[in-house]
C-alpha cells in the first residue's frame, strides 16, 4: 500500500449467487473505525433477515441502450413482476460469475444469453457494469450515512481518497487476472493498484475513476 491518505475504504466481494459490500472509514490511531454493510436495494423483502446481507448478482438492463436499470433482487423483482409482453424491452442477466472466472479464454470472451434467450452481450463487459453498479450503490449509501451523522457539518468524501478493493479466490493465478486488467484498462473504469496477498487471500485492489 502506498502512504497516501484514504479517507473511506469499500470492499467488494463478488459471489456466483450473492454479491456484498462494506466500508470502513479512515480514523486516527488507537481509535476502532466505523464499518457499515452495504444493505440491499430493495427486491427481496421476503426474504429471511440474514440473507439481506448480500444482494443478488444480477443485472436489468434497457436493451436499446444497455444502461443499467437496477441490479440484485430489485432487478429479479421488477423484471418477473413486469408482464411478459412488455419484457422485451429488458436484459435480464444472472448467475454468470462462472463464465467471468473460466480460465478458458474461448469462453470467457463469449457472449452470453440473457434469461429470455433472445438478447446477449460479453461477459466481461457484464461484470464490470456489476462492480460498478455496486460502486456506486456503496458509495451513495456511505454519503447517505455520514449525511445522517454530520448534518450541517458534511461534506462529500474526495473520490480520489476512496480505494474500492475486490477480493478474489486465493486460487486464482496470474492467468485469471490478467484478462480482468486488460478489461479494466479498455473501458478506463478501473485501474490496478496493487496485488497483493494477506491472511492466505489474495486482495485484488482497483481505484475506480470517479
Amino acid at each position: 500500500m502506498s502512504n497516501e491518505w484514504l479517507d473511506k475504504v469499500i470492499g467488494i466481494d463478488l459471489g456466483f449467487f450473492g454479491s456484498a459490500a462494506a466500508a470502513c472509514e479512515h480514523t486516527m490511531p488507537g481509535v476502532v473505525p466505523r464499518v457499515d454493510l452495504i444493505q440491499h436495494t430493495g427486491g427481496c423483502e421476503e426474504m429471511a433477515q440474514y440473507a439481506k446481507s448480500k444482494n443478488l448478482s444480477a443485472l436489468l438492463l434497457e436493451r436499446e441502450t444497455k444502461s443499467v436499470v437496477c441490479w440484485g433482487y430489485k432487478a429479479e423483482s421488477k423484471y418477473f413482476q413486469t408482464k411478459p409482453k412488455e419484457r422485451s424491452k429488458f436484459a435480464y442477466f444472472a448467475n454468470f460469475k462462472p463464465d467471468v472466472l473460466t480460465k478458458d479464454a474461448k469462453l470467457r470472451s463469449m457472449k452470453i444469453r440473457d434469461s429470455s434467450g433472445t438478447h446477449e452481450m460479453p461477459v466481461m463487459e457484464l461484470f464490470v457494469m456489476l462492480l460498478n453498479a455496486i460502486k456506486e450503490t456503496a458509495l451513495t449509501q456511505v454519503e447517505m450515512t455520514r449525511k445522517y451523522m454530520f448534518g450541517e457539518a458534511y461534506r462529500p468524501l474526495d473520490p480520489k481518497k476512496i480505494l474500492y478493493v475486490l477480493t478474489v479466490p486465493a486460487l486464482w493465478d496470474d492467468e485469471c487476472v490478467s484478462p480482468f486488467s486488460s478489461v479494466f484498462h479498455k473501458t478506463k473504469q478501473i485501474k490496478i493498484q496493487q496485488l497483493e496477498y494477506r491472511n492466505n487471500e489474495r486482495m485484488w485492489t482497483k481505484v475506480w475513476n470517479a
